[in-house]
């Protein structure tokens, strides 16, 4: 798995991309510095290897830095987001 962001510090939105080498059921979830979830942007969804582009447009979140996660049975990879406001 590899993933980037753009733009990153964002405001009001980002774009992100991950790169997937082996089919699996995902999750991509949204957290806070806290470890607090925010948000869920893919459930157990099974995707196939190739490359994907999701947005994030948060809604009353003050600024401060946001983590990416994906993971799988198998991986699990974090990106840190930047929101400024």
């Amino acid at each position: 798995i590899i993933m980037k962001s753009y733009p990153n510090p964002f405001n009001p939105s980002t774009k992100f991309e991950v790169d997937i080498h082996e089919s699996s059921n995902f999750n991509i979830d949204i957290f806070d510095i806290n470890g607090k979830m925010i948000e869920t942007i893919l459930r157990d969804e099974y995707l196939i290897s190739g490359t994907y582009h999701f947005s994030w447009e948060p809604e009353n979140l003050s600024s401060g830095t946001y983590i990416l996660n994906i993971s799988n049975e198998k991986y699990s990879e974090s990106l840190k987001l930047i929101l400024q406001k």
